[in-house]
């Protein structure tokens, strides 16, 4: 299962789950800062590394972002 890791510290299995980061700001605000926190969980300081993505409200409609790789060490979270 893919979703299903070995637990090293605690002999047992666990499912993993995607970590989700949102924000609802009413005015501008600087995501880089949540941002890097929630990158750095995706693969180098926690074992949340099975993909990521990020939705962003533009206008009328979204941006969406997918990648399948480690937030950690993902280009596109480079950008």
């Amino acid at each position: 299962n893919r979703g299903t890791t070995h637990n090293s510290k605690s002999n047992s299995n666990t499912a993993l789950h995607c970590q989700l980061l949102g924000m609802n700001c009413a005015a501008p605000t600087d995501f880089t800062f949540s941002f890097k926190g929630f990158s750095m969980r995706g693969g180098c300081t926690d074992v949340h590394c099975h993909g990521w993505g990020l939705c962003l409200y533009e206008g009328r409609g979204i941006r969406a972002f997918h990648d399948p790789e480690p937030c950690a060490s993902s280009p596109i979270a480079d950008m």
